[in-house]
């Protein structure tokens, strides 16, 4: 899920960065960058249970 919504986010903050709308650019690089933090998380769940 949070992959994917990376993914998007991503998409998103390189259309608003080519049509210099820096604002809403780094608004979704944000959401890229909380959804980094939370699929690094669970990655280190599941190195714990193993």
């Amino acid at each position: 899920m949070f992959a994917d919504l990376e993914e998007l986010a991503l998409d998103a903050a390189n259309y608003y960065k080519e049509r210099d709308m820096y604002k809403e650019s780094s608004t979704f690089f944000e959401i890229v960058i909380e959804a980094r933090t939370h699929i690094q998380k669970g990655e280190e769940m599941y190195e714990i249970e193993a």
